[in-house]
């Protein structure tokens, strides 16, 4: 998938298995934010399927 939304060509590999290794899987349903306007930014996600709306 990053091949058809990653148009700037950044490597997005070193990102993905960094997040994998340490990061925790989260699901999240139609409505759930990840994060709230205003609000500071704790963490980053990479997202492996699906969307989101900004």
């Amino acid at each position: 998938m990053e091949q058809k939304f990653n148009n700037n060509r950044l490597d997005l590999q070193i990102l993905r298995e960094f997040c994998e290794r340490e990061g925790e899987k989260i699901a999240y349903r139609k409505g759930d934010q990840l994060e709230r306007e205003g609000d500071p930014a704790r963490w980053f996600a990479f997202v492996t399927e699906g969307c989101f709306k900004c």
